[in-house]
C-alpha cells in the first residue's frame, strides 16, 4: 500500500548540491500523454483514431518551512530561471524518475502560530 509518506521529491541545486524538500506534507507527479486526430471521424464509422505524440509530466510538493536559507536559494533559483536535476522517489516501488526542471511557481504561506509551508510546482525543462 503506498503512503504519502513514501513520495519524496529533492533536487540539486548549483551552488548547493543534492537537497531534499524536508517536512513533505503532500507531493504530486503528473504524467501526461498528448495525442493527435489521425483519422477523421467520418472515415471509420464516426470513431476518432489518436495517435500519442509528446509526454510530459510536473511534479509539485509542499512542505514546512525548517530552513529559510533553503527558501532563499528556491527563490533566487526561480528568480533567476535556473535548471534544477529534480528527483521523484516512490519508496513503495522502489524507483526515482528524475529529470531537469525549472520552479514553474513557489509559494509561501504562513498562519500566526503555526509554520510556514512552502508550495513548489516544477515543470520539465526539455
Amino acid at each position: 500500500m503506498l503512503h504519502g509518506e513514501d513520495l519524496i521529491v529533492s533536487m540539486d541545486i548549483p551552488g548547493i548540491g543534492h537537497r531534499f524538500l524536508a517536512s513533505s506534507t503532500t507531493c504530486e507527479f503528473d504524467l501526461n500523454t498528448n495525442f493527435i486526430q489521425i483519422c477523421a471521424p467520418h472515415g471509420q464509422g464516426g470513431w476518432v483514431h489518436n495517435k500519442p505524440t509528446t509526454n510530459s509530466w510536473n511534479v509539485s510538493a509542499e512542505c514546512l518551512v525548517t530552513d529559510n536559507k533553503f527558501t532563499k536559494v528556491l527563490i533566487d533559483a526561480q528568480r533567476n530561471k535556473e535548471k534544477l536535476l529534480l528527483h521523484f522517489h516512490d519508496a513503495e516501488l522502489n524507483c526515482q524518475y528524475k529529470g531537469e526542471a525549472y520552479i514553474a511557481s513557489l509559494r509561501e504561506v504562513g498562519t500566526v502560530g503555526d509554520l510556514a509551508k512552502l508550495s513548489l510546482s516544477f515543470t520539465p525543462a526539455g
